[in-house]
């Protein structure tokens, strides 16, 4: 079976239209038809469609290993999976860029004292040398 033929049965397991899964990945349908069924797709194409849909196993798809689908699917960024170990570090990151802001508004308040006084020494100078 092709790469383009265990596309379409994935299409056709999971319920996806072939005229969304063309559009989505800027292909015609005759792409998928007669003996362009057999042509090869390029490397960033397939890149493009597991990206697309996450849920297709990439070792079935090129290699025929495996499931079809990837169980579980693997979550995205928009998918985030809330555990007690995501929470616990989300919460130490969260401390740490804290404790950073911190450290840094100190810094900005010593480097603005220090801009100050240079400007009054400046300002003090330059009124005791015009006259």
């Amino acid at each position: 079976m092709t790469i383009k033929e265990k596309i379409l049965v994935y299409l056709e397991t999971t319920g996806r239209t072939k005229a969304d899964f063309y559009k989505s990945i800027g292909a015609a349908s005759s792409n998928f038809k007669g003996s362009a069924k057999f042509s090869a797709l390029s490397s960033d194409k397939l890149a493009e469609i597991l990206t697309l849909y996450p849920d297709l196993s990439p070792d079935w798809l090129l290699n025929g290993v495996g499931e079809m689908l990837r169980t579980p699917p693997p979550h995205t960024d928009s998918e985030y999976v809330a555990t007690e170990d995501n929470l616990l570090s989300a919460i130490n990151i969260i401390r740490q860029q804290a404790e950073e802001i911190g450290s840094l508004k100190q810094r900005i308040q010593d480097l603005t004292r220090r801009l100050q006084k240079s400007a009054d020494a400046a300002s003090t100078n330059h009124t005791a040398n015009a006259g």
